[in-house]
């Protein structure tokens, strides 16, 4: 460094590279976690039916509308705890639209003689700790058998 009635001068400076140490959460420092693409599988049903098992997206909305308005009325009660006859926009909204690092939300979709079918499991506490499925399956399925992992 070269000092004098005009100022400070460099002469020499040193940077040193390092990679970045990875953190453990890469997405730690983000409000809302990025769509968790890597928990999109495929299933196949006894009967040959392949079965797309991925989290849900706020476009899914309307196949979520649909697929509450098919329960039953005692599925509905039992998982809304209420007569629920079709989701408000609010509520809709609170199921599609979600922070994939503080809860999960999986949509299972198949076509089955020709019907296009889907269900959803919702886990409202932390994925990293595990939770409970909450699945009406078998009101939604009326009685097929459940899937079996192909991959």
């Amino acid at each position: 460094m070269l000092v004098d009635e005009h100022g400070a001068l460099a002469l020499d400076a040193r940077i040193v590279i390092a990679p970045r140490v990875p953190m453990a959460d890469r997405y730690g420092h983000m409000a809302i976690h990025p769509y968790p693409a890597h928990l999109v599988t495929h299933w196949q049903l006894p009967s040959g039916n392949d079965v797309l098992i991925r989290p849900i997206r706020p476009e899914d909305a309307e196949l979520t509308q649909n697929f509450v308005c098919n329960l039953s009325e005692e599925s509905k009660y039992f998982r809304f705890m209420d007569a629920v006859r079709e989701l408000s926009p609010t509520m809709l909204a609170r199921l599609t639209q979600i922070d994939y690092a503080r809860e999960m939300a999986l949509l299972a979709l198949t076509e089955i003689d020709g019907a296009k079918w889907s269900w959803a499991w919702r886990a409202m506490r932390s994925i990293r700790t595990g939770c409970p499925a909450n699945s009406p399956w078998w009101s939604a399925m009326h009685g097929r058998s459940r899937a079996s992992a192909t991959n």
